[in-house]
């Protein structure tokens, strides 16, 4: 199993995410850039899920994989 995105790929939020640490949300429609990649095993079972560092503005956010897709999308190309 493979990462959908890399480190340093343009990535587009596709859904609005709250932050409540500091009560920020991002939109979906913004754009960012993965920073970091994390690979986590989920118990016994052994799935594995990725969990991406992104870069949106000024801010460092963490996403997982179904909260973000590959900027420009294959459909506005």
């Amino acid at each position: 199993m493979t990462p959908k995105f890399s480190i340093g790929q343009t990535v587009v939020i596709v859904k609005n995410i709250i932050f409540h640490l500091d009560n920020h949300i991002t939109r979906s429609g913004e754009i960012g850039t993965v920073v970091e990649v994390d690979i986590v095993k989920v118990g016994n079972c052994g799935t594995i899920i990725f969990d991406y560092i992104v870069t949106v503005g000024k801010r460092t956010l963490f996403f997982y994989e179904e909260e973000l897709a590959v900027y420009p999308n294959k459909e506005d190309t």
